[in-house]
């Protein structure tokens, strides 16, 4: 390798870890602080599935292939207990483990659409030019950084539209959610919520 192939390799790590890092604070500033050191590993599993333009069926798969070795190890007992809790829970209200994911599931499907479709076609243009997946990871990262931000997580209520009159609008996360759980579902997934997320940022009442 020459001096100068080291240099550009250099400096596109270099890159790559500093949008990558800029990612990450955001989810842990914004979101979620309960993967601890392992949450650049699940920001690592979703950037290679945009790169490789996976659909958002295939990226959830993917992280739950992988939910195992993301918790942290000193999690791992109280995660299993907190998710059979949830479960019971759910099943006592008539309601399934298979709808509160579902609802949570479809939320940031909402939610993330414009992001996620502007990094996908952003992905097959640069595959098309034959960028490296260096590139393409710097790029899905710089992408994913500027559109996370609080107000995606959740603004006040009517700052944005109901879920039915949601195009070319955020979606808020947190109020998605809300918008797609009957209130017995939600009362089963706060607890389990209020420990994954920073609820304490956010407003985690539903209005009946």
């Amino acid at each position: 390798m020459s001096i100068r192939s080291l240099f550009v390799h250099t400096l596109l790590t270099v890159v790559v870890s500093s949008q990558k890092a800029q990612f990450d604070k955001k989810v842990t500033t914004l979101m979620s602080t309960y993967l601890e050191s392992n949450e650049p590993k699940a920001s690592d599993v979703i950037a290679k599935c945009l790169v490789k333009q996976n659909t958002w069926d295939e990226i959830t798969g993917e992280l739950k292939n992988n939910i195992v070795s993301l918790v942290p190890a000193s999690k791992y007992l109280s995660a299993m207990a907190m998710l059979n809790t949830w479960d019971n829970c759910m099943k006592k209200s008539g309601s399934s483990m298979d709808a509160a994911f579902g609802a949570i599931s479809k939320a940031f499907a909402t939610v993330l659409k414009t992001p996620y479709t502007n990094i996908i076609k952003k992905m097959k243009s640069m595959a098309a030019a034959k960028k490296t997946n260096g590139q393409m990871t710097t790029q899905a990262y710089t992408i994913a950084a500027k559109a996370l931000t609080k107000p995606v997580v959740q603004k006040k209520e009517g700052e944005f539209p109901k879920l039915s009159s949601v195009s070319g609008y955020f979606l808020q996360l947190i109020n998605a959610v809300k918008s797609l759980c009957n209130q017995a579902q939600w009362n089963c997934s706060l607890p389990p919520l209020k420990t994954l997320i920073l609820s304490s940022l956010y407003d985690m009442k539903k209005s009946s």
